[in-house]
């Protein structure tokens, strides 16, 4: 699979192998991220651990939201 993302609005949703490696670039200039993902998938693989790697390798704080379920309602995205 070919990596790629999507833009909406001012983000962009990457997708596909080694999709993390663009974080790095992406993330010039901000001070704060906000991870959104579910409980284990992520924590699993390794891809948390990764990105809040380069999240500290740049100083930048974050937060992680991690009580995504599958097919999640409009309510839970207001949350």
């Amino acid at each position: 699979m070919e990596t790629f993302y999507l833009k909406y609005g001012g983000t962009k949703l990457y997708f596909g192998v080694n999709a993390i490696k663009n974080l790095e670039r992406e993330v010039s200039g901000i001070e704060h991220a906000t991870i959104v993902t579910g409980k284990q998938s992520a924590r699993r693989s390794g891809a948390l651990d990764d990105i809040k790697n380069i999240l500290k390798e740049k100083n930048i704080e974050y937060d992680i939201f991690d009580r995504i379920k599958p097919n999640p309602t409009v309510e839970m995205a207001d949350e």
